[in-house]
């Protein structure tokens, strides 16, 4: 029988009044006792007062929630907030939650939508905030009133973030260290030639205290006040104390005019670090001091690998202090492998006391003495070990004169360690015939010969 229209309308009145009528003719063993639950009254089943349990209907969560203090935003990714509408969209589509005049047919299509674009954006690398920092990085650039750069929205997406020589201010230096604290891809972070100074050292020291992420830092070529206090702090703040379990393995800190104090601070901070396996402090102002502190040091950074000093003022005396704390320290307290003491003013006596080191210390694979005035005798002393290194691969000798019998004292050692696979005599004053002879030995082991003429020293005269 069909219904009016007034019975129509009618009718959700009615049924509510029925569920009403059912719902309040139960009697509650105390009703004083009763509880709301899911946006519906219960009677409690009375005994002892149970715990209260808290209200979760839609309506006492709306209430709740407007009590609350509020919490700090989060920050949704992309595929976040597509979920959030699919929710709102289901929300929607509840027949027992829709107002009426409600489009089910619509919201369901709109459901269906959302899911597709958020499945979409799932295989397009989802969590784009999460893992890159980019809105982070746009938050802090209109924070700090500075330019986004494109090259850092780039290079956020990749392992390596290089913005060598690009201008970088202190607030476009702050912008990207915030963005790299919620940054999981980035690994090799370059900043040199920008003329940084020491604030930079400090954003940088935040970062590396909340970030685990950050493997390797250049920060080559920039203007970092060297020989003030607020240097060697700042640097204090990037290596943190081991237990803080610090992840930065390789510093590159080339070229920023560090005294002798600031080498020896820096030496001290990276031995407390614990982690630094390569260390590049080439082409600065360190002399006795800072391998006077090294020498000491070397023994509590078993991980050191690769020490680059080249470009400094050890002299004699730092490279003599040095082979004692090695030998001091024995194979299994030092780990080197790679050393470079290229243009620090060794002459013949600290050739040979290179020579020693090579002899007593069979770890090194890579040696660097390029320009140093080693003199014949000098070259002499170290024949002898380089004849003896049996891991010894490389050996730089570039600028160092090889005329007479300092040449045929090396050239002999080269015949000798066979496992020498390439060497390098650029400016060393070798006469045609005695460098087709070394070339024929390097060939012999399928080694690699670099000779020529010297290249142009580019580091910044001491």
């Amino acid at each position: 029988m069909p219904h009016t229209d007034a019975e129509r309308e009618g009718k959700p009145l009615v049924n509510f009044l029925k569920r009403s009528l059912t719902l309040f003719s139960r009697k509650p063993a105390d009703p004083s006792k009763v509880t709301f639950d899911g946006g519906e009254v219960r009677p409690s089943t009375g005994g002892s007062d149970p715990a209260p349990r808290e209200a979760t209907g839609p309506a006492n969560k709306l209430k709740r929630a407007q009590s609350e203090k509020p919490k700090p935003r989060k920050r949704l990714s992309l595929v976040q907030v597509g979920k959030r509408q699919i929710t709102v969209g289901r929300l929607l589509c509840d027949d027992s939650l829709a107002t009426p005049g409600t489009d089910l047919n619509f919201m369901r299509s709109f459901e269906a939508t959302e899911a597709s674009s958020v499945s979409s954006l799932s295989d397009e690398s989802s969590e784009v905030e999460d893992t890159w920092g980019l809105s982070v990085y746009a938050e802090e650039c209109e924070r700090l009133a500075v330019p986004a750069v494109a090259q850092v929205t780039e290079g956020l997406r990749s392992q390596t973030l290089d913005l060598h020589a690009y201008g970088m201010s202190v607030r476009g230096l702050s912008a990207v260290t915030q963005a790299l604290k919620f940054n999981t891809t980035v690994t090799k972070l370059i900043l040199s030639e920008n003329d940084l100074n020491e604030s930079a050292l400090y954003a940088l020291g935040e970062l590396f205290r909340t970030s685990r992420n950050i493997l390797e830092l250049d920060i080559s070529g920039n203007s970092l006040q060297a020989g003030t206090p607020g240097c060697a702090v700042a640097f204090k703040g990037l290596l943190p104390k081991a237990h803080d379990k610090p992840s930065l393995e390789v510093l590159v800190c080339r070229s920023n005019r560090l005294t002798d104090g600031d080498g020896a601070q820096i030496v001290q901070h990276v031995a407390a670090c614990g982690s630094i396996t390569h260390l590049d402090l080439g082409d600065n102002l360190l002399g006795a001091r800072t391998f006077t502190t090294l020498a000491s040091s070397i023994r509590i950074m078993p991980k050191l690998q690769a020490l680059k000093l080249d470009s400094n003022a050890a002299r004699s005396h730092g490279v003599q202090v040095l082979q004692h704390a090695i030998k001091q320290a024995g194979p299994g307290g030092c780990n080197l492998t790679v050393l470079d003491l290229s243009n620090n003013g060794i002459d013949a006596q600290g050739g040979a006391v290179l020579g020693t080191l090579l002899r007593i210390y069979p770890k090194l694979r890579v040696l660097a003495v390029a320009r140093n005035p080693l003199g014949a005798e000098g070259v002499a002393g170290l024949a002898v070990g380089v004849a003896s290194a049996i891991n010894l691969e490389t050996l730089d000798l570039d600028g160092v004169s090889l005329a007479g019998d300092a040449g045929a004292a090396m050239y002999n050692a080269l015949h000798e360690n066979v496992n020498l696979r390439k060497v390098s005599v650029r400016g060393c004053g070798l006469p045609d015939a005695e460098l087709a002879k070394w070339k024929v030995e390097m060939a012999a082991r399928s080694g690699t010969l670099v000779a020529g003429e010297l290249p142009p020293d580019k580091g910044r005269k001491n």
